[in-house]
């Protein structure tokens, strides 16, 4: 099974002083909604987990990939007008799907789905600022949350945790998912950025495995603090990340 997680950039969270580099057209809704369909369709995964996904967004990428896929959505909270979104290709048992609310305040949510006895948790955690006790950080809180959630319902099956954490892989909150038996399917080569933020290439986005799986990283193209995103040929600030997982 091919899994890919992708912080894909909502429409409401572009501002023009936030990619100064990035050409026009690679701003315009428009023409960035159509070559995110593209890239999706170049894709070519069982499994697709995507952040920042706005309910129109959500409604375009399900047209594109009918019938071969269904696709489930979950809202942030607070009224935040993005979510986390899951496609799974028709071939694969979709046995359950449910949502997890954190209970921080925070908005966020995880998509939870059980493909085949594999449980696929796509989130986005909140970012928090450098200098954020640990104590009141909300990623953190986020994190022990979903882990917590997991086990209730795992019995013995796999799992999978995906997206964005907007943390480096020094970061405690990554320890926190080694801790708990996650391998960093990135471990390897933690070096490799996945987005360009503010002029700086950073790996922020993960997939986390349970240690009975044999997890193969799928390649990421170079990224370097010169790099501009999103450009005319990627359609958000990160890069798709991926693995194919055998039992």
């Amino acid at each position: 099974m091919k899994i890919i997680s992708w912080n894909i950039l909502a429409d409401a969270y572009v501002r023009r002083a936030y990619y100064p580099k990035s050409p026009d057209a690679a701003l315009d809704p428009t023409k960035r909604r159509a070559l995110l369909l593209q890239r999706i369709a170049d894709l070519q995964t069982d499994v697709l987990c995507l952040q920042e996904v706005e309910r129109s967004t959500f409604d375009a990428i399900t047209h594109a990939l009918a019938p071969g896929f269904a696709g489930y959505w979950a809202q942030k909270g607070g009224g935040k007008p993005d979510g986390c979104a899951t496609f799974v290709a028709r071939g694969h048992a979709v046995e359950e799907v449910r949502e997890l609310r954190y209970s921080d305040g925070s908005d966020h949510v995880a998509l939870i789905v059980r493909v085949g006895g594999l449980f696929i948790a796509n989130t986005h955690l909140k970012w928090d600022p450098p200098a954020t006790p640990t104590g009141a950080r909300h990623g953190l809180r986020e994190a022990d949350e979903l882990l917590v959630a997991l086990p209730e319902r795992l019995h013995g099956s796999s799992a999978v945790v995906c997206g964005d954490f907007n943390v480096t892989p020094n970061d405690e909150l990554v320890a926190l998912f080694l801790a708990a038996g996650f391998r960093d399917a990135y471990e390897a080569n933690d070096a490799a950025a996945t987005c360009v933020t503010n002029g700086r290439a950073r790996r922020i986005d993960y997939l986390m495995t349970s240690s009975d799986l044999d997890a193969q990283p799928l390649s990421i193209g170079a990224l370097t603090d010169e790099a501009i995103l999103p450009s005319a040929t990627e359609p958000s600030d990160h890069v798709p990340i991926g693995v194919a997982i055998s039992r």
